[in-house]
This record gives structure tokens, sequence and C-alpha cells, in this order.
């Protein structure tokens, strides 16, 4: 049984069960399953990096959009959709959510500030 690894841009997304198109090991066409931690999912868009490890009929992948990531810094956690879209844990114990409307930060002192957006309490 061959083993190999090949990194290719994601085709084509499907829901449901979720799958990526890629090409193969020799430039066939692939629909492979598309993995993800357990509690994560998402769908990455068409031109994704994917990295596809398989052995015989087994596959499994990874994607990753690097144009779209936000910047972390070393320890810092990022939950995003886009660069313009995201949730931060950041090292100084602060939590940033930020999408293109507007953003919230939770400092490490338990402050809460709310820019360019309106704030409501509800009882």
């Amino acid at each position: 049984m061959k083993v190999f690894i090949k990194t290719a841009p994601v085709n084509s997304a499907h829901r449901g069960y979720k799958t990526v198109a890629v090409e193969g090991e020799y430039d066939q066409a692939l629909t492979i399953p598309m993995y993800q931690h357990y509690g994560f999912t998402s769908m990455p868009p068409v031109g994704t990096e994917l990295i596809a490890v398989g052995a015989g009929n087994n596959v499994a992948s990874i994607a990753e959009d690097p144009d779209g990531r936000p910047d972390v810094n070393a320890g810092e956690v990022c939950v995003y959709f886009s660069d313009e879209q995201y949730v931060k844990l950041c090292v100084d114990g602060s939590i940033e959510v930020v999408n293109k409307n507007g953003n919230i930060t939770l400092d490490g002192n338990g402050k809460v500030d709310v820019n360019d957006g309106n704030l409501t309490v509800n009882p």
C-alpha cells in the first residue's frame, strides 16, 4: 500500500458529509472527506490550500487559507472567518471579538470596550 502526502487547492466544497474536491496523486480528481477538530466546523472556500495524507483508499485532509488569516502572537488562539471577522484569545488574557462593523474587547481585568457600534444591555 502506497502512502502519499499532497498539497492542492480546493476545487469545490460540499455540505452535509463534508468533502472537498482536489487533484489526487496522479492528477486524478478526488472527492475526499474534510476532517476537523471536535467542536469546530467550517467549509474551506474554493482556492484554499489543502494537505491530503493517504494510504490506499483512506485519506485525511487539512485546509488552510493563509490570505484570510488574522495576525496572532505566540501563544494566542483565533477562530476566524476572514481577517474581518474573528474571536481571538490573547496572550495578555484579553478577548477580542471583531467584525467589519465594530469590535468588543474584554481586557484581562474584566473591562469591556465596545468600538464602532452600539451597546445594548438587556435585563
